[in-house]
């Protein structure tokens, strides 16, 4: 998230990938049933992001617009991954969420995660402190 919106990096990303016929649209078929999600650092706590608080919205408002962009390619969303408070993050702190992401992809290239206890969570990052198969 790069003020309150995609880096531009992500932007041209969509830009050079999303093609109608490739990525959506009625031969678009080649994102269909891929998952995915949001990988971001926010400066602010969690708290932060309510509405009244600081931010005013969810971390979930912000990326409505890269939710619709995978439905529209038939992807499946799903909820983001994120390390807010990171003004203040210590080196511990880094390594500790480096670990925490490693881990998550780790269960996600693997299968390790159910798509139905994915979908429960507001954050990916809630899932790695609870019980997963095979893991």
């Amino acid at each position: 998230m790069y003020w309150y919106s995609t880096p531009a990096i992500f932007k041209e990303w969509q830009d050079l990938v999303l093609e109608h016929g490739w990525a959506y649209g009625s031969q678009g078929n080649e994102l269909k049933g891929k998952w995915f999600f949001n990988a971001t650092t926010t400066g602010a706590s969690r708290l932060a992001f309510k509405k009244g608080e600081f931010q005013n919205h969810t971390v979930h408002e912000f990326f409505v617009p890269m939710k619709q962009m995978a439905l529209l390619c038939g992807m499946i969303p799903l909820p983001p991954f994120v390390v807010h408070g990171t003004h203040l993050v210590t080196k511990e702190g880094v390594l500790s969420a480096q670990q925490s992401y490693h881990r998550l992809l780790e269960l996600l290239v693997h299968d390790r995660l159910p798509l139905g206890e994915i979908l429960k969570v507001n954050y990916l990052n809630d899932l790695l402190g609870k019980e997963v198969k095979n893991a």
